[in-house]
């Protein structure tokens, strides 16, 4: 009989990482750091930045690292720089997010040895190193949160011996639109100073002002000309450079000198100095990244392989325990980089795009992708990366209230809106920007505003903060149950949503000419809008219990609607029905499309468990009929969800498949086909690798290792992942058994004793063996 041995240590405060107990079996830290290793630049294109460049980032700002040796590009993405285009036919503007500011760098260099480039994920830091008539040359970056800088470091192994000259470009500049309506227009210069490289900008959109500088400190010499530095004669150079923009939450212009305030920036790093600058920074993302471990087994072959390699193998069938083990760290690394405390959030393309228009925009859809790019914020440790998130979903709640009332009436009719519309009353769309929310409707029913309400509900329930429920989450979840309650009408005894739509399935407009295009497909009460709406109705009434609060005319509503939703109806393929008149699986829409629309509440939603092992069953049974994820975001979902239904080797070949199919060589996540970077499909196999190795029901029960595939099943280890109800979880295995594991509450008060299981059994003691 295998011999399993189990730590529990209940509730306790915790302040800080959590570290693993002095114990034979307990998890430690691995010895190795993860590092992305390539022995080639990447091309300075569009295809080059996609595939090969190395992201870093503050929150602030995003840098895209090219790593070229001769000329070296560094491209800046600020979340606030728009631009427009402009249909003249419909008088219509349209803006999408566009590459910013470019850094261009220029060395005297033509051959060179030894090149290596490399991203260190648990310090955050791009650098490049290669040899050039018999000097070893050095450069390493970094963006400081702490600082608000981008620090460069450039150095030589002989005195001297750095030359290089930098300038900067600004990207796609737009001839200003002359009628008012067009809102077109891009203009700005590039000049030098002294030892800074200033850009200054201004595009028409929404009159908005993007500063940038970059101030050169160094032992050699340095010239400014005609919009460039250049610096001789040098053993070693540090830049410090910030950006920033007269944007504020939402739909506002900041009243602020935006060049003012980045020449401020930049001058309080160099005052303060590389190295504490640098301290700074590493001990920040020691403190938030450093949080959690993971090591799987037999990863050592594959740790110095160059990047390139790695993945042409993995293309060709390779299977990589360390790209898993990467894979899952990266998805936490470039949430760190692009969504922090006071920043924007993270939008499809995080906080990284080299293009003249993002695709899709770089906006926020709320019908599944922004809300996947928060899935790993919680269980993987890094609740603050919500913050900006909430802040803007803060911002732009009043602004949808008419738009709210509007789809009501069209939808429902006026009768909805008759009684009193709460103060916090909300909706939103598929569509947000930082300038634009759009109402639900379309390709996508009023579950959306649902769907997005779990990730606060889950803030709560993870963390266990008090403050959290009460000034955060409980005014989401009150304000989108009164509009929710009212997007329904009573039907034959259930509460069904009056317009429906399950994202994105499409129909032909005319069955018996599909040549003439395809058009949502409106109904009433889909599996996704019911599950949405029934998942944060019953989020409400929790909170509101919890809170002591009294009974209002929503929560009385909700009282009355909640247990007549009827979220999850089988059908006779014993399938999920995705809608309620279809019958057997696939006779409505496509059959095999991306979105899995009908497993929300499966995940993200609690609806779907093992508690309810019918509708288990036929999640199941669903997952095989979809088939395949053709997206990175959707192969995500579907990995995520094998992983909620315990299917440990459906969800590693999900991973697998993931890997090989959809991954750039510097891991970004493609959307189909390796081409268009979507970053969603990055942080949701993050959280589903989590959810492969702890799930939880926020009751105290925690389930380990419910996924765990045979590849990872030698020996492995993790330490400081989240479980519901406010626990930090650490696990240690090998054969496939935990041999040491225990969960300790975040918060004192939490009152909750945790029950660890594993494959059904639990375990209540301090210490057991079998």
């Amino acid at each position: 009989m295998q011999k399993s041995m189990l730590l529990v240590v209940t509730s306790a405060l915790v302040v800080g990482p959590l570290h693993a107990d002095e114990s034979h079996h307990s998890p430690s830290t691995p010895e190795y750091v993860h590092r992305l290793v390539y022995r080639t630049a990447a091309e300075d294109s569009i295809a080059g930045w996609e595939n090969r460049s190395t992201p870093i980032g503050n929150g602030w700002f995003g840098v895209s690292v090219f790593g070229g040796v001769t000329n070296e590009r560094l491209q800046v993405t600020h979340n606030a720089v728009y631009e427009a285009s402009y249909e003249a036919a419909r008088k219509r503007t349209h803006a999408a997010l566009t590459d910013a500011y470019d850094l261009r760098f220029r060395f005297p260099v033509t051959t060179w040895t030894d090149y290596r480039r490399v991203l260190e994920l648990e310090t955050a830091t791009a650098s490049v190193a290669y040899v050039a008539d018999g000097v070893s040359y050095v450069r390493e970056a970094f963006a400081s949160y702490v600082d608000k800088v981008l620090v460069l470091r450039f150095s030589a192994s002989r005195a001297k011996a750095l030359s290089f000259d930098v300038t900067g470009e600004i990207p796609f500049p737009v001839t200003w639109g002359a009628e008012p309506e067009n809102q077109c227009g891009r203009t700005g210069t590039v000049f030098a100073v002294g030892a800074d490289l200033v850009c200054e900008q201004r595009m028409k959109f929404k009159n908005t002002v993007f500063g940038a500088r970059l101030r050169v400190e160094t032992d050699g010499e340095v010239r400014a000309a005609h919009g460039v530095l250049t610096v001789t004669n040098a053993t070693a150079a540090t830049m410090y450079f910030a950006c920033d923009t007269n944007y504020a939450l939402f739909d506002k212009v900041a009243k602020k000198d935006v060049f003012a305030s980045v020449e401020a920036t930049v001058a309080a790093a160099a005052r303060k100095g590389y190295e504490a600058v640098r301290t700074s920074h590493v001990a920040d993302m020691a403190a938030l990244f450093g949080r959690v471990t993971l090591d799987l087994p037999d990863t050592e072959k594959d740790r110095e392989l160059p990047m390139e390699d790695l993945m042409e193998a993995v293309r060709k069938g390779k299977r990589s325990n360390w790209l898993n083990e990467c894979h899952f760290q990266f998805g936490r690394y470039l949430l760190t980089q692009s969504s922090r405390p006071g920043c924007l959030p993270a939008n499809l393309q995080g906080i990284w795009n080299a293009k003249e228009r993002a695709s899709w925009g770089g906006t926020y859809f709320h019908n599944i992708n922004v809300q996947m790019n928060y899935w790993p914020a919680f269980v993987c440790n890094l609740a603050e990366c919500f913050q900006p998130y909430a802040d803007m979903n803060a911002a732009f709640r009043p602004l949808t209230r008419q738009r709210a009332v509007s789809y009501l009436k069209r939808t429902v009719g006026e009768e909805a809106v008759v009684r009193p519309l709460s103060d916090d009353f909300w909706c939103v769309g598929t569509s947000v920007s930082p300038w634009y929310v759009s109402e639900p409707g379309g390709h996508s029913g009023p579950g959306t505003g649902g769907l997005t309400t779990k990730l606060f509900w889950d803030w709560w329930d993870y963390t266990r903060d008090r403050s959290v429920l009460e000034h955060h989450v409980y005014p989401v979840l009150h304000g989108m149950a009164d509009f929710l309650t009212r997007a329904v009408r009573e039907i034959d005894g259930k509460y069904l949503a009056v317009y429906s739509a399950s994202p994105e399935q499409l129909v032909p407009k005319d069955p018996k000419n599909p040549s003439k295009g395809l058009r949502p497909y409106g109904t009433v009460g889909c599996a996704f809008d019911q599950q949405m709406i029934c998942e944060n109705n019953r989020d409400f009434l929790a909170a509101h219990e919890l809170l002591g609060k009294k009974d209002d005319a929503v929560a009385r509503i909700v009282r009355e609607q909640l247990d007549r939703y009827d979220p999850v109806q089988i059908g006779a393929s014993g399938q999920i029905k995705e809608f309620r008149e279809e019958n057997f699986y696939g006779e409505i829409g496509e059959k095999d499309h991306r979105h899995i629309s009908q497993l929300a509440g499966l995940s993200p939603g609690r609806l779907i468990t093992s508690d309810r092992p019918d509708w288990l069953a036929a999640a199941r049974e669903t997952l095989k009929l979809r088939g395949n994820g053709h997206t990175g975001w959707s192969e995500a979902h579907r990995l995520v969800c094998w992983a909620r239904a315990r299917d440990a080797e459906r969800a590693y070949a999900s991973l697998c498949r993931l890997e090989s199919g959809h991954l750039f060589d510097n891991l970004f996540n493609s959307h189909k086909n390796r081409g268009n970077f979507q970053i969603d499909g990055n942080l949701g196999a993050t959280a589903a690798v989590a959810e492969m190795l702890v799930q939880s029901h926020g009751d105290g029960r925690i389930e380990l290792l419910p996924a765990l595939p045979a590849a990872w099943a030698k020996r492995g280890s993790f330490t400081g992942l989240c479980a519901r109800g406010g626990f930090i979880v650490d696990c240690s295995w090998k054969d496939g058994v935990p041999v040491y594991a225990r969960a300790v509450a975040v918060k004192a008060e939490n009152g909750m004793t945790p029950r660890l299981y594993f494959k059904g059994l639990c375990y209540n003691s301090n210490l057991l063996r079998r």
